[in-house]
């Protein structure tokens, strides 16, 4: 049974969160870091993040709006109220394919919420889909998206590197009615993760020298119009 770390971060902008990702992806890359990792975080500012693939001018129609570009694809999240949720994996054995690991992904949050008794579903049904094209993800949920009575509570992108792949997810705990706190939702994310993905989940602190190299990414990177409006 594979070793992956756990980071619990506190709640920060959501360039740094995007940095952070990217860190921790290039850690693993690199051999570093020798093991997956799951990170569960929080947003402290409104922002808005867009995949890779989209073109800000698909999204500037409000000048006031913060938006980021993410590493990964997909399409245009809100973030401010949403629980953020990052996996680095390797890109083999359950997370070999990008449908078959999405759904993983997803069930594992189902199995998560499940504990809590929030009932949800994958949406699975690929009919009647144009009602729901926008660039905004919660707007559009596609095959193997997690839904609560009709509505998408989590979605996420994927973006695949030299033998890793990185999954940012956002889950809208706010929409779910629950009398448990997040921190709760937490630890039945990291033990239903255990379970899922056959892992052994091992706590981990970011040092002082990664948060030096994570601020420098966000004030480079993801700070940056080069970057966020690359396209």
């Amino acid at each position: 049974m594979a070793d992956w770390f756990v980071i619990q971060t506190q709640s920060n902008p959501t360039a740094w969160n995007m940095a952070c990702d990217e860190y921790l992806m290039r850690q693993c890359i690199s051999g570093e870091l020798k093991s997956g990792v799951l990170r569960l975080y929080f947003f402290s500012d409104s922002s808005y993040t867009m995949g890779y693939g989209v073109r800000h001018q698909q999204v500037d129609s409000d000048p006031e709006a913060h938006i980021i570009r993410r590493l990964t694809g997909g399409g245009v999240v809100a973030h401010g109220d949403d629980i953020g949720f990052s996996l680095i994996m390797p890109q083999d054995g359950l997370f070999r394919t990008v449908q078959g690991s999405y759904q993983l992904v997803h069930q594992w949050i189902q199995q998560s919420l499940s504990e809590l008794n929030i009932s949800s579903n994958l949406f699975e049904s690929c009919q009647n889909h144009n009602k729901y094209l926008s660039t905004s993800c919660f707007e559009t949920p596609i095959k193997h998206d997690l839904m609560a009575e009709g509505v998408k509570i989590a979605g996420g992108a994927q973006r695949r590197l030299s033998g890793w792949v990185l999954h940012q997810g956002s889950l809208a705990f706010h929409k779910i009615e629950s009398q448990d706190s997040p921190d709760v939702l937490f630890q039945s994310m990291i033990r239903c993760a255990g379970e899922r993905f056959k892992i052994n989940m091992k706590k981990m602190e970011l040092s002082k020298s990664d948060e030096n190299a994570i601020r420098v990414l966000c004030d480079e990177k993801y700070m940056n119009d080069t970057w966020n409006r690359k396209r």
